[in-house]
């Protein structure tokens, strides 16, 4: 017990590493281990390795492939075919073991640098069913929503793909607002997390974000927001109590300095912006 603790202990600092042959033997026996006991079990699986100098290959490789995945989710089969020279029907059953071997899929789910990506994105889609119906050309309810309140924003980032000089009238706030209100009531109720707020207008110039973030509240929904803080006075949150309903907040916060701020904000009258909102965060 008190090998394999070590084992596992060494595995994961070998996840946060960079070089992918950078394991020890220990790591290698403790795999092999684990291996052995599956296709003990397995005569099939079993059948798809020749010997035991090609059985340590494919553990080699598995070894490297937890590593990969730990790192990089979206990577694709073919790319891991072609980076470990792996021939498609051996990949194949190696997919199957890692597949079967539960601390392999503990470790890249839970302790590999890709562990938020896995978590909060890629398991949680699986799970809802939109992969399968997407791939069956069937309709199911988006997964994530973004609502986009502001009406205005004082910045023109460059990374924003936004038309700058756009803005809404303020006599569409009410209209706008039901048609959020709407939306939130006709989606399913099996996900807290379904909505988030954000932009490329600035949703705190929305005069009436209070109501929409406490109408996501009312429902029992969590509710986070993107905002660039600008806005989010001492002031501005006496008047704007509902912000604190908010299960998140996230600060986009454009620079280190003044300067570099500039150069994503495009606007000179900021230019103190981000001792500002240095001073509201």
């Amino acid at each position: 017990m008190y090998r394999e603790k070590l084992a596992i202990g060494e595995i994961k600092s070998y996840l946060y590493s960079d070089n992918l042959d950078k394991y020890n033997e220990n790591i290698f026996l403790f795999f092999k281990n684990k291996i052995k006991q599956i296709l003990d079990k397995e005569t099939k699986s079993k059948e798809l390795f020749n010997n035991e100098e090609d059985l340590d290959t494919s553990i080699k490789k598995i070894i490297k492939i937890i590593h990969i995945f730990s790192k990089n989710p979206f990577i694709t089969q073919e790319e891991i075919s072609f980076k470990l020279k792996i021939d498609r029907k051996k990949l194949i059953a190696i997919n199957a073991l890692i597949r079967d071997l539960k601390i392999a899929q503990d470790l890249i789910i839970n302790f590999g640098i890709a562990k938020k990506h896995w978590n909060n994105v890629i398991i949680p889609v699986a799970k809802s069913g939109s992969l399968t119906s997407y791939k069956k050309n069937k309709y199911q309810f988006p997964f994530r929503i973004g609502l986009y309140p502001g009406v205005s924003c004082m910045f023109e980032c460059f990374f924003c793909g936004r038309n700058y000089k756009a803005s809404y009238k303020r006599s569409l706030l009410d209209e706008g607002m039901k048609a959020y209100f709407k939306l939130i009531d006709e989606s399913p109720k099996n996900d807290a997390n379904r909505f988030y707020i954000s932009g490329g207008l600035e949703p705190l110039t929305n005069p009436k974000i209070g109501s929409l973030i406490s109408y996501l509240k009312d429902k029992k929904l969590n509710a986070s927001m993107y905002t660039n803080a600008y806005m989010l006075t001492d002031k501005y949150l006496t008047r704007n109590s509902e912000i604190f309903n908010l299960t998140n907040l996230r600060i986009s916060f454009y620079g280190v300095n003044e300067e570099k701020k500039f150069e994503v904000t495009k606007k000179k009258m900021h230019l103190k912006s981000l001792q500002k909102i240095s001073k509201n965060i």
